[in-house]
């Protein structure tokens, strides 16, 4: 007998761990350098907008991958029409 397949939710968080090497004049500066100019896009690369001169890093090219929650997807938009509705009751004169 052929069992029937369900559709689920996995929340899953990918976590690439790596190095920025950056020229500042203090550790803040070099923080502010990787906040505001380094970043990451899936199907894209590490990038920066400071000089090649002033930035490099090395991280690893396979992330650690991390599943958190798996539940039915029914389960998952019920649970979340149940919180939009009672937040919306919340801000009505009819529960308080």
């Amino acid at each position: 007998m052929k069992k029937e397949m369900k559709e689920y939710r996995v929340t899953t968080e990918f976590i690439f761990k790596g190095y920025f090497y950056t020229l500042a004049k203090n550790e803040q500066e070099a923080k502010e350098n990787v906040l505001e100019h380094c970043g990451l896009v899936i199907g894209g690369d590490i990038h920066s907008t400071l000089p090649d001169k002033m930035i490099d890093w090395k991280f690893a090219i396979h992330p650690k991958k991390i599943i958190k929650e798996v539940e039915l997807k029914w389960t998952y938009y019920k649970n979340k029409a149940k919180e939009i509705l009672y937040w919306l009751l919340s801000k009505t004169d009819m529960v308080k």
